[in-house]
């Protein structure tokens, strides 16, 4: 089965959702609990290798789009988003797949309609578009609309 899959990663939370042609949606989230930004690090990378082992025994094709780290005016805060970012893609690397990255503002124009859409519309679009339950956690409806981007890049 082919997947477009979306992550989404901040400082302490990895999102991945994953969505067949026909709009099937799965999720899984990965608390990210260390002190540090290398046990997060590690931590985004052996969850991601974990995931990606599942859906390499189920035989699953891929095509992975990642949000790019935003900049935020906080040295520590950035530093800590591209580092989890960069582990989350060597992950992929390890797998020999080659994530796409993709810009915050590239996926909500296409996915929601808006490049600057607020986290309710995107939420809300997720739950139009795919059914999903209204208590998931914020980022795993940006990485299900990340995935929806990637059908549409893709030609889903």
């Amino acid at each position: 089965m082919h997947l477009s899959v979306g992550i989404d990663t901040s400082t302490r939370l990895l999102a991945i959702g994953a969505l067949t042609k026909d709009l099937t949606a799965r999720h899984q989230t990965y608390k990210l609990t260390g002190k540090a930004i290398q046990q997060n690090m590690l931590g985004a990378f052996n969850a991601m290798c974990s995931w990606l082992e599942e859906q390499r025994i189920e035989g699953h094709s891929l095509n992975i789009f990642i949000e790019e780290p935003i900049y935020v005016n906080n040295n520590k805060v950035h530093q800590a988003l591209t580092c989890i970012y960069a582990s989350v893609i060597q992950a992929c690397f390890s797998f020999n797949l080659f994530p796409d990255t993709v810009h915050v503002s590239a996926w909500k124009k296409l996915a929601v309609g808006s490049g600057n859409a607020n986290k309710l519309e995107v939420k809300e679009k997720a739950i139009e578009v795919l059914g999903l339950d209204e208590g998931l956690v914020q980022d795993v409806y940006d990485a299900y609309c990340i995935a929806l981007y990637g059908w549409e890049v893709i030609g889903g």
